[in-house]
This record gives C-alpha cells, structure tokens and sequence, in this order.
C-alpha cells in the first residue's frame, strides 16, 4: 500500500508540474505585443589614472541619482568608478539607465570627486534598441560639478530644441 501512496503522489507531483509549466507557455496578449518604450542609458568615460569621475543624473519625478544614493524609482547608477582603485581595468566608466522614460527634463552632471588635474569625459546617451540621443565630452577640474546635458523626453522621444547646456546642480541637491 505505502508503494501504491508514493506512486499516486509522484505521479500528481508530476501532473501538477507539468500543468504549471504547461500554463507559462502561451502567446503573447495584445497588451505584450504592443511597443514599449526603451531605457535610457548614460555612459560616462575618462582616461586611465587615478581621478575619480562620478556620473550624476536626474529624471522626471525622482531623486537625484550619483555615488551617494545609486537608485531611484526611475534611474539607476550600474557603476561607480573609483578610478584605478580597487580596479582590474585599465578603463575608467560608468553609467546608468532609466526603467521607462517617464515625460519631462532629465539632467545629466560630471562631477570630479577627486582629481588630480582637469579631466576630459566623454558622455553618451541613448534609448536602449533605438538609437543615440547625444554624445560629447566635458572638461571638469577637482571637485567641480558640471551640466553635460540637460534635455526633455515626451512619449519616449526627445523634445528637439529642449536641450541646454546651462548648469544645474544635481549632486548639490537637497
């Protein structure tokens, strides 16, 4: 009897495995086929060496994202380069991205946490699977925070003409 027991239960083991599996496999709904926006992704890169560069953003509705607090609910920061430190690389980057591209300015700041002279950094921003929104390069000196780009997104497409170069403090926030 305790053979036949073990047997039934394997077998609605199985059988409810198999159903449970068979249920995540379906088409897509209309809702899932239908386009959703890209992410958002900012890189920034300077030349090898010991500065330590930090990427500062903002967006529409959240916080302001850098070293000191790496996620909000829209951006995220993946990387936060120490410059040689503790680094396996000689390539010195960092970057983060957005969940959705909710409307409104989003901001994007260099700032030179410790450097030992002035720094080139090159930045790119682009919508994940579309294409590149902008590239360019800052010049930023010891502790100086500087404006890379601040722009406007609506329906996930940049506002053309909503770009400035004018600094705004992201990293001095309160």
């Amino acid at each position: 009897m305790l053979k036949i027991d073990t047997l039934f239960n394997t077998l609605g083991a199985l059988f409810f495995f198999v159903i449970s599996l068979l249920a995540q496999i379906h088409p897509p709904t209309e809702s899932e086929q239908q386009h959703k926006p890209g992410n958002i992704v900012v890189s920034i890169s300077w030349a090898n060496g010991p500065d330590d560069v930090d990427l500062w953003m903002s967006a529409p509705g959240d916080k302001r994202v850098g070293y000191l607090g790496k996620q909000g609910s829209v951006v995220a920061l993946l990387r936060d380069d120490l410059g040689n430190i503790n680094d396996l690389t000689d390539s010195n980057f960092e970057s983060a991205y957005t969940r959705g591209i909710p409307d409104g300015e989003y901001g994007v700041n260099v700032h030179c946490y410790t450097c030992t002279s002035r720094v080139v950094v090159s930045v790119e921003i682009g919508i994940v699977g579309a294409h590149r929104l902008w590239a360019g390069t800052i010049e930023v000196g010891p502790r100086q925070e500087r404006t890379a780009i601040r722009w406007k997104m609506r329906d996930g497409k940049f506002v053309l003409g909503s770009e400035s170069f004018v600094f705004k403090a992201i990293r001095g926030e309160t």
